[in-house]
């Protein structure tokens, strides 16, 4: 008979690396793509969905951050003459 393990060391251990943490996790079975769960494939309940949106504002804020940066940098000195800029000297 084999021994039973503690709830502490079964906790410390976790599941990965078992079949249940693998089949548990996306629409198909060991499925381990935590991109695709990111994208509303793994975790359809609505407890995640605020994770979602805050990785998709943090996404979209720094990629709009990086384009300003540089692409359109140069444009701030078009509106530095103007009395509501935020430029002005």
């Amino acid at each position: 008979m084999p021994r039973q393990r503690s709830f502490l060391s079964s906790v410390l251990k976790g599941r990965r690396n078992t079949p249940t943490y693998y089949s548990g996790r996306g629409d198909m079975a060991g499925n381990p793509d935590i991109l695709a769960e990111a994208a509303c494939c793994g975790r359809p309940d609505a407890e995640w969905a605020w994770l979602r949106l805050l990785c998709f504002v943090c996404v979209s804020s720094t990629v709009g951050v990086w384009l300003w940066q540089v692409y359109f940098y140069k444009q701030a000195m078009f509106f530095k003459d103007e009395p509501w800029s935020p430029f002005k000297n």
